[in-house]
């Protein structure tokens, strides 16, 4: 899913893609996208064509927070891709949240990256590994926030029985 604020104070628009929507799929096409469309000349009308061209469908639907796409909207998304800031190409941001699904923990989405597209690198191999990155490190969170979790239900259920 991808959330986009067209204005500081209101919601976000929500866009959907079924597949490849990995950092190093989603993720890298449409920073890349954004990146080129700032160096270029960016326009506000231009986020609805990067979205087209990254395969994205407009969902006709908002939320209050990007959060609200996993948690209200759509429970089997494991990337939330949120863009804020387009009427200004300078404060124009993406960021990352990776959801709990399709683990066995409680519902949850947490930020796993963030940069102002301005500062992110032109050269396409760099910001390939930067997504392989943060993949590889939202994976280790979340096994160790299920490990966690697990841990706490199994101490949960021995102080419960000893008790009884």
């Amino acid at each position: 899913m991808v959330a986009v604020q067209f204005s500081m104070n209101g919601g976000y628009r929500l866009y959907y893609r079924h597949c490849d929507t990995y950092p190093t799929g989603l993720g890298y096409e449409l920073i890349s996208k954004l990146k080129a469309a700032q160096i270029f000349g960016w326009h506000v009308e231009g986020i609805d064509k990067i979205l087209e061209e990254v395969g994205c469908v407009d969902e006709k639907r908002t939320a209050i927070e990007p959060e609200d796409a996993f948690l209200h909207v759509q429970g089997d998304l494991e990337y939330i891709y949120v863009i804020k800031n387009v009427d200004d190409p300078t404060t124009l941001s993406v960021q990352i949240l990776r959801t709990s699904n399709p683990r066995s923990t409680p519902n949850f989405a947490f930020p796993i990256y963030f940069s102002y597209i301005r500062f992110v690198s032109i050269k396409s191999h760099e910001l390939m590994t930067d997504m392989a990155r943060v993949e590889g490190t939202a994976g280790m969170i979340l096994h160790a926030l299920e490990a966690y979790h697990r841990a706490a239900q199994s101490t949960v259920k021995v102080v419960a029985s000893s008790s009884g």
